[in-house]
């Protein structure tokens, strides 16, 4: 989930214990009284007041939702409840390997409910020109969902080292020196920065292996939130960063304009994009979105989506009025 509405991944593993605790317990805090018909939800303790999860699908989507769960987001406790029929779907984010190893099917927004987190490179204004802009855009624009998922399948699952799974990146996509360049050679130092999670740091070392193939001199820096990471790079300890467009979209609306100031992403990624470019400050450019996402999504197993011929969360809202 999005950092304006979802915890940091280094807190996934404390909510875990708590809501396992919560469970030894006997609470049934944070659940609803079921109701006759529709599905269990599975999700965040705040999943029934936030727009993008509970409400969202009820409104969005008009699917029947008989009881609610609190569990982590997209966590352990997520996995098994889905897999052993506790829940029928919960929250997972796009971009999680387990999904998939799992035995776990994540179904299509086709209505665009979530912001669009899409990755995106921020740049200091000075490095927002050829070769490095050439080599970064042509990173992002090869770094389909599937690519993404499958970098962190190998890092994350398989234990692979980042450096060696970007470079692998890299050359199965055909981004060689020609194409990432354009036969132009960069030179000076850029300082990547790095979120507290692994996928950031991946990325962080994909951006570096292109920008090294141009001829610049690259270090990776993991930092920790983004409550860290963003000053830095505003002051000009960093040079560049991965993000998340929606999330830094509201994260940067809301260091502008208070903690109350509206939400300015959306599910449409050029709409994101536009409102992003708009409170960045003049130091910092945001380049071109790639196609992959880390962002909200529901999911099933992968027996009961085939089960009932589910692709969407449209499917799905049709078949919750049928149980």
């Amino acid at each position: 989930m999005r950092s304006n509405a979802r915890p940091s991944r280094v807190m996934i593993g404390l909510i875990a214990l708590v809501a396992l605790v919560a469970t030894a317990c006997g609470s049934s805090s944070g659940s609803k009284a079921s109701t006759s018909k529709g599905l269990k939800l599975g999700g965040p303790s705040e999943c029934p007041t936030r727009p993008y999860c509970e409400p969202g699908l009820k409104g969005t989507y008009g699917i029947a939702i008989k009881s609610f769960k609190a569990l982590d987001p997209g966590g352990p406790l997520t996995v098994k409840a889905i897999k052993d029929g506790t829940v029928d779907l919960g929250l997972m984010f796009t971009s999680d390997p387990t999904v998939e190893a799992q035995g776990l099917q994540l179904l299509t927004d086709d209505k665009h409910l979530q912001a669009s987190d899409n990755i995106v490179a921020v740049v200091a204004k000075k490095f927002d020109k050829a070769p490095a802009t050439t080599a970064l855009n042509g990173v992002d624009a090869k770094l389909s969902q599937e690519a993404l998922v499958g970098m962190n399948k190998a890092v994350q699952i398989q234990h692979a080292p980042a450096q060696t799974v970007a470079s692998g990146f890299l050359a199965a996509v055909g981004l060689t020196k020609a194409t990432l360049c354009g036969g132009a050679t960069g030179s000076g130092k850029v300082t990547i920065g790095a979120f507290n999670f692994a996928e950031s740091k991946l990325l962080g070392e994909v951006y570096s292996a292109a920008l090294k193939t141009c001829g610049y001199s690259t270090s990776v820096k993991s930092l920790g939130s983004r409550e860290v990471v963003y000053p830095a790079l505003t002051r000009g300890d960093l040079d560049l960063v991965p993000e998340y467009a929606a999330t830094l979209a509201d994260f940067v609306n809301k260091k502008k304009n208070g903690a109350s100031a509206a939400t300015i992403s959306s599910g449409d990624i050029t709409t994101t994009m536009t409102a992003l470019r708009g409170v960045l400050p003049s130091s910092l450019v945001a380049l071109e979105p790639a196609p992959a996402t880390d962002q909200n999504g529901f999911a099933v197993t992968k027996a009961f989506a085939t089960a009932h011929n589910l692709t969407t969360m449209s499917d799905l809202a049709t078949y919750s009025k049928t149980v």
